[in-house]
């Protein structure tokens, strides 16, 4: 009865490092991706903001030429 116990306990314990490895594995193929990918998302934003709000000269944007 006890190896039965001490037997299950063993296969529980292997379970949960498993477990626990191959998550922590998806976890860090995640951020690595994310690594990869958030510069390249925050520059393809960027652009795209640029083209929707392109910034004008100071010239333009002064108060002496909205009074014209």
């Amino acid at each position: 009865m006890l190896k039965l116990i001490s037997g299950i306990a063993v296969v529980m314990v292997v379970v949960t490092v498993a477990a626990t490895s191959t998550v922590a594995a998806i976890f860090m193929a995640e951020a690595a991706i994310a690594a990869f990918t958030l510069p390249i998302s925050a520059a393809r934003a960027t652009r795209a903001a640029d083209r929707h709000f392109p910034v004008r000269p100071r010239s333009e944007t002064s108060v002496a030429s909205t009074t014209r």
